[in-house]
């Protein structure tokens, strides 16, 4: 198994076997990384050998269900996928690497949103530790910090509404993210505790690089 940083809890995809459905499990990407995309696919193949598994994916705009429920039904071909949800435009990030993840055998929720603040009106709850994590990042490229953290705090809950909504409630449900939506369980998982659902929550970044003190680690042997 590769190094672990001495402050991050690594873990083997091994580890699937002993969370128990219902669950959520948010998986933190690098957007378009093939191995951190490859080792997802490696944790929702492990989960579904033990319950029904739905994918909820942050890099597929939430506008664009009905090109993923085509795609469950055969009616739409994965090299289709691309241009029936706009990916370049909507994403931006290579479609390539989320193939690997589109040929797991499990229905798919489409959990992303444009990029921008919650719509007028909308309260969203801010974590704390959101402030300190991000304000100094936001200073650092020009941004004002406060509405980043407003804008960040927000898309997390979008995608966890997002997710929850498309998920049945059976099995597990996987959320695939950018990294930075799951580090330190500041992200989607913390919006989810604040009422959203009940069901116990794990949360694993795919990649050891730049982890957190007690983040956790998903790795390959």
């Amino acid at each position: 198994m590769p190094v672990c940083p001495v402050d991050c809890d690594c873990v083997a995809v091994e580890a699937m076997e002993a969370i128990e459905a219902p669950a959520v499990v948010v998986l933190g990407e690098r957007h378009a990384d093939r191995s951190d995309l490859k080792l997802a696919r490696r944790a929702i193949d492990a989960l579904a050998e033990r319950a029904p598994v739905t994918v909820a994916l942050e890099a597929v705009d939430g506008r664009k269900q009905e090109a993923l429920d085509q795609l469950g039904d055969g009616t739409l071909r994965l090299g289709a996928l691309d241009d029936a949800t706009d990916w370049g435009a909507t994403w931006g990030h290579a479609f390539g690497p989320y193939k690997t993840v589109f040929r797991a055998s499990v229905p798919f929720v489409a959990a992303g949103l444009p990029l921008g603040p919650a719509p007028e009106g909308r309260e969203v709850p801010v974590p704390d530790g959101y402030r300190t994590k991000l304000g100094p990042m936001a200073e650092h490229h020009g941004m004002d910090p406060e509405r980043f953290v407003s804008s960040m705090a927000w898309r997390d809950l979008g995608i966890a509404e997002q997710a929850l909504k498309g998920w049945g409630g059976d099995g597990f449900l996987v959320v695939v993210a950018g990294r930075g939506h799951v580090s330190e369980g500041l992200g989607i998982s913390w919006q989810i505790g604040q009422g959203l659902s009940e069901v116990p929550i794990h949360d694993f970044l795919l990649d050891a690089q730049g982890c957190a003190t007690g983040d956790a680690v998903l790795q390959r042997r």
